[in-house]
């Protein structure tokens, strides 16, 4: 399976029909003591969700859900993966399963897009070393392999670039979780809660910045790195952009 376009794919959804259903699990155990965390974590969420207001409209994706779940839990699929991320949405005729070799952190996300962070951290990871300089308002970010395009922006330039499609690859800070609005019109994506877009000047939706500039940077053709732990990097903002190119 092409992972990366499979994750391109999910990204281009910018608001489903009916909410989608979006499942981390860590399929990695050492003991029985793990599987069962796994297990109580999956009856939990489902449970919720089946009490949320969108109930109707997921009972089948979750039954799917469940389903698939126990399956995982109990080996009958993908035994070697160390982690599975599992979507469902019927308003879109979506049912996907995608294992990989690492661990996910176990998440449970009912959203009108497709819940990518986890997946999208996994599959852009690759051995680096930051460096971040601050200098007044700018901020630095250098690879270890520092070929290929360059330039780097802050939060305000970063949803621009976003929004034109402008980024190479995003540094995105694990516990970053800003909100923002996205114009229902245009996609525009900004920090701050204006109700109206300042592009176009349609009717915006609050989102979760995090999520929203990943979905924009991979369905448009960019790669995403998740840094935990990382005070420089939280110092300016929780995030930084390589872009294709100057703005």
């Amino acid at each position: 399976m092409d992972y990366d376009a499979r994750l391109a794919a999910l990204a281009k959804v910018r608001r489903a029909p009916t909410p989608v259903v979006s499942v981390y699990l860590n399929t990695r155990w050492a003991d029985e003591h793990q599987r069962e965390r796994v297990r109580v974590f999956l009856k939990t969420e489902l449970r919720r969700a089946r009490r949320g207001p969108s109930a109707r409209e997921i009972a089948d994706d979750l039954d799917w859900i469940q389903a698939q779940g126990e399956s995982l839990i109990e080996q009958a699929r993908f035994p070697e993966a160390g982690g599975v991320a599992l979507f469902a949405c019927g308003g879109l005729g979506l049912r996907e399963i995608l294992p990989v070799r690492v661990p996910f952190d176990d998440a449970f996300v009912v959203a009108d897009v497709p819940f990518l962070r986890p997946l999208a951290a996994v599959l852009g990871t690759i051995p680096s070393v930051l460096v971040v300089f601050v200098g007044g308002a700018n901020a630095r970010l250098i690879p270890l392999n520092p070929d290929g395009p360059g330039g780097e922006v802050r939060l305000e330039a970063t949803l621009e670039a976003a929004t034109r499609g402008a980024v190479h690859r995003l540094y995105l800070l694990k516990e970053f979780n800003e909100l923002g609005r996205a114009c229902e019109a245009c996609g525009a994506l900004w920090s701050g809660s204006s109700l109206a877009c300042r592009l176009c000047g349609s009717a915006t939706r609050a989102v979760p910045l995090g999520e929203a500039l990943v979905n924009r940077v991979v369905s448009t053709g960019g790669t995403v790195e998740t840094i935990g732990g990382h005070p420089r990097l939280a110092g300016v903002g929780g995030l930084a952009a390589r872009l294709r190119y100057p703005l």
